[in-house]
């Protein structure tokens, strides 16, 4: 019996990780049919476009002259009118491309491994680390390589 799983488990519940309820969540969608992770994943871009032009000054203004966010709503066939986000549209916005609150969050620097010039700097934080995480030990459960 791997006596490490439970105890890894018991662990990360202890500490309050979000690990294990992002892991079970990954383990439910994988197993979606296609239709329903085609709505899964359109209610999560939707989510993701109202929190940023909620919460983030650079999409704010962006997503609303794009007209993918306006009063609340997503409009998702004008997605493609969203510019793809380029190392120098980071540099150029800065903080504008902090999600305000960031600070409560402890959000911390890292930099992108810079190979092609210079290093771009941006902000993570435990939700990016619990994600990242979770779906390494979900892809590593896929393939037959379980926790502990």
């Amino acid at each position: 019996m791997n006596w490490r799983k439970p105890a890894i488990y018991a662990l990360l519940k202890m500490n309050g990780s979000g690990i294990p309820k992002k892991l079970n969540e990954m383990r439910r969608i994988a197993h979606l049919g296609e239709e329903s992770a085609r709505k899964y994943q359109i209610g999560k871009l939707r989510e993701t476009l109202l929190y940023a032009s909620k919460h983030v000054i650079y999409y704010r203004r962006l997503l609303s002259d794009a007209g993918v966010v306006r009063d609340g709503e997503v409009d998702l066939t004008n997605f493609h009118r969203i510019p793809t986000l380029t190392k120098d549209i980071i540099r150029e916005q800065g903080s504008g491309l902090h999600a305000e609150g960031h600070n409560e969050r402890r959000s911390y620097k890292n930099t992108s491994g810079g190979s092609t010039g210079v290093p771009v700097l941006f902000l993570q934080d435990k939700e990016y680390d619990e994600s990242n995480t979770a779906t390494k030990l979900f892809f590593f459960e896929e393939l037959g390589k379980p926790i502990g």
